[in-house]
């Protein structure tokens, strides 16, 4: 096995399965807000992606999660992916958005 493959392997398994990052997330002024809205190939039975191997493909605006991506702020401050990563910040709740945003959205529940 190569040393990529290993490298590759280490970081899929490091994810809990929580499914918190197939949640839509708004960008707003530089800043990531999460929602509570699933993306439509997340189980949420099983919190898997149906369509994982192709997801970025499949899906528009889904990205593969690398070390970059993730230092972006995407993730909840629970994912195993930022635990060691000092002075995360996470996400806030899109409801804290500004009210006249919050209007403005036109968010895709399926």
């Amino acid at each position: 096995m190569s040393v990529e493959k290993n490298r590759h392997e280490a970081w899929e398994n490091r994810c809990q399965r929580c499914g918190q990052c197939c949640y839509e997330k708004i960008e707003y002024r530089s800043k990531y807000y999460l929602t509570d809205i699933p993306c439509k190939y997340l189980n949420l039975k099983t919190k898997l992606c149906q369509i994982y191997p192709d997801r970025c493909q499949l899906k528009d605006g889904c990205v593969a999660l690398t070390p970059e991506i993730i230092a972006m702020g995407v993730l909840p401050q629970q994912c195993a992916y930022v635990e060691l990563i000092k002075s995360y910040t996470a996400p806030q709740s899109w409801e804290s958005l500004p009210a006249n945003i919050l209007k403005t959205l036109k968010l895709d529940y399926q």
